[in-house]
């Protein structure tokens, strides 16, 4: 649910002074299966760990390619209507991402009837760009988002975490996903750290 959540805000706003990140691998079906795999060992851990006193430190190694070609390709399916092409760039400590958006699509989902709404000014396909930092402590973490542009447009992030909690209600969970919000670590992680073109999870 993480990660699927955090899809939904996408993208990011690169400054003019980062320098230019480096190209993005291919999707694949391999890394797609090779990300499930480690997540599926982490859930089989998590189920089965017992708390231990002083335990030694380990982490799975995800990478960049891994996590897009598994959003992609295996959660494409659970993605709000009308968005595609995510892609995921990790950098120390920040994570950015852009997809496209079907935004007719988008407000039809959210009921987005007031002129006023940021939304009403823009319509069909458009960038959905966003960046934020990952910031984690005790098993918890939190999005610290700097930027949000859709089109042309910069948005503030509580428009962003609007549209994450539209996005993702169910029956267990009404309110949404608050992406603005601390929230505990899948899996009973400890930590996740994000480096260039990978993350370690920490348990």
């Amino acid at each position: 649910m993480l990660l699927s959540a955090f899809v939904v805000g996408l993208g990011v706003v690169a400054s003019v002074s980062t320098p230019p990140p480096a190209a993005v691998p291919p999707l694949s079906r391999e890394q797609a299966e090779s990300l499930r795999g480690k997540l599926l060992e982490l859930d089989r851990r998590a189920k089965r760990a017992r708390p231990v006193a002083a335990a030694p430190p380990a982490s799975v190694l995800v990478t960049q390619g891994e996590i897009n070609s598994y959003v992609n390709l295996v959660l494409g399916p659970q993605l709000p209507a009308g968005l595609r092409n995510v892609e995921f760039r990790l950098d120390s400590g920040r994570i950015e991402v852009h997809a496209m958006a079907d935004l007719d699509q988008v407000k039809a989902q959210m009921g987005v009837t007031s002129i006023w709404n940021p939304l009403a000014l823009l319509s069909g396909m458009v960038s959905i760009e966003l960046g934020a930092r990952l910031k984690c402590d005790g098993g918890f973490g939190t999005f610290e988002v700097d930027d949000v542009r859709l089109g042309p447009m910069a948005v503030p992030p509580a428009l962003l975490s609007q549209l994450v909690a539209s996005a993702t209600r169910t029956q267990q969970n009404p309110a949404g996903f608050d992406i603005l919000a601390p929230f505990r670590l899948p899996y009973g992680l400890k930590r996740v750290r994000v480096q260039p073109g990978r993350a370690s999870l920490e348990y």
